[in-house]
Order: C-alpha cells, then structure tokens, then sequence
C-alpha cells in the first residue's frame, strides 16, 4: 500500500522546459559564452545549478562560472512566472492525491525555487518538503530517506515520481521505486518504469 509520494519540481510539477532554455540562453549571450542549443542546455536538467553549469560550460574560468550560477539564480523566479507553466492536470491530480496520500518534494532546488513553482501551480499542501540546501542532494539518496523518516513510513510505501536520470539514481540510491514522466530530455534514458501522463499517478497508487 502506498503511503507516500514524493515529488521534484522542474519538469514534473511544473513543465519549465521553455523557462530553463530561454534562462540559460539569455545568460550566455549577456556573458559572450558560446551559444548552446536547447537540447545541449536541458540535458543536465535535473543537477543542482552548479552541476549542471560544470557539465554544460566545462571551459569557462571560475569567475566566469561565479557569474553565471549569480544570474542564473537572481533570474530564475522571472523565468518561471513568465515561461513556464503548471505540468498538465497536476494540480487535479494533486488534489486527488491529498486525499489518500501523504505528498512530498524532494528537489535540489532552494526554497525561494521552490514557492516560485508552488506558486506557478497553485498547489501547497504538501507535507514534506526538502530542499537541495537541507541535505546532500540528488543523485545522493539521502534527502528521499530523509523525507521517508520524517513522514514515518517505510520505503516499500514510497514512490518517487521524477523527470532525470538524477532522479533515478536517487531512488536506487535511496531503494525505493522511481517512475519517470515522459520529457523530451529524457527520450534516450534507459528506464523502463514511466508514464506519459500525471494522472497515471492515481491508478499506479491506487494498485500499491
């Protein structure tokens, strides 16, 4: 029986594939950096912001990266208010959810990244939350067990439900189930355990 699902935010909460390419293009082009594409940049979503900008800028000087994770951390709330957008039926599913569910974040975003998407879907009623600042962050395991212990149950009444392989390195880490939604930057994964949809959600708990 499942007792807790947990979340992350970029690309399963919210669809902020349009916010995060637009952010990090804008940003090169203000910094002189050579332009990457959009699948380039959506890559390494999923990392925390210093990750992703070390695998995606690999020759640019440590006051360069400075500056770069600076913009892109001042920017990031603009970005997802005016580009990106509720992932579809999430909060329906949510609600439906709340009713026979704890629900979790697990996300290597901050706090202030977190209410933004929050806000962006109108949905709060969350009864765990853990931030990319409250422990070792993902692909670690740590912040799912982290979650798991706060709520109080065990990890076979857990699913994780996330976007990158990030993500599921972090529920192997951690032992419990990881299902990915269907992104465009995660077609060539290999994992097998997805679905297309949020709304899969209601079904795949509803069978434990």
């Amino acid at each position: 029986m499942i007792k807790l699902v947990i979340f992350d935010v970029d690309g399963v909460l919210i669809d902020s594939g349009d916010a995060l390419y637009l952010l990090y293009r804008d940003c090169l082009k203000k910094l002189g950096i050579k332009k990457r594409s959009r699948e380039e940049i959506l890559k390494f979503n999923g990392h925390t912001a210093e990750t992703w900008t070390k695998k995606l800028l690999p020759e640019i000087s440590k006051e360069t990266f400075d500056e770069v994770i600076r913009r892109t951390e001042k920017a990031y709330p603009t970005y997802i208010q005016k580009f990106a957008k509720p992932a579809k039926n999430i909060k329906e599913v949510l609600e439906e959810l709340h009713k026979k569910v704890k629900l979790g974040i697990v996300t290597n975003q901050n706090m202030e990244q977190i209410r933004t998407s929050l806000r962006k879907i109108g949905f709060d009623k969350f009864d765990i939350i853990i931030a990319g600042t409250d422990t070792t962050p993902k692909p670690s395991g740590k912040p799912i067990l982290k979650a798991i212990e706060k709520i109080g149950c065990k990890k076979s009444e857990t699913i994780c439900v996330g976007d990158t392989e990030v993500d599921v390195e972090a529920g192997k880490a951690a032992g419990v189930r990881t299902i990915i939604i269907n992104r465009e930057w995660n077609k060539e994964l290999n994992y097998n355990d997805r679905i297309s949809s949020p709304r899969e959600l209601l079904e795949v708990v509803k069978n434990g």
